[in-house]
């Protein structure tokens, strides 16, 4: 996740949640967390999984954002 790079700190997420699905209806939580210290150092941020994840898509819920509406500069996914 990377938040705008503006300068302008509105809508960065602060906590997540990230799901998964095979068929975009029913979604699995496989990851709960926050971005620490991102006010003070708003760069790319990562999220590395215990294990291998297999699914059809991938959902990133912002459960806290700074102020109402939440902003992305860029979301990628890597395979190791």
């Amino acid at each position: 996740y990377l938040p705008r790079q503006d300068g302008n700190m509105e809508g960065t997420i602060l906590k997540y949640e990230i799901l998964t699905s095979d068929n975009g209806k029913d979604w699995s939580t496989i990851q709960i967390g926050e971005f620490a210290n991102i006010k003070a150092n708003p760069i790319e941020q990562t999220v590395d999984f215990s294990q291998p994840v297999k699914a059809k898509f991938i959902k990133l819920v912002a459960t806290e954002v700074i102020g109402k509406n939440v902003t992305v500069a860029e979301i990628g996914l890597y395979n190791k």
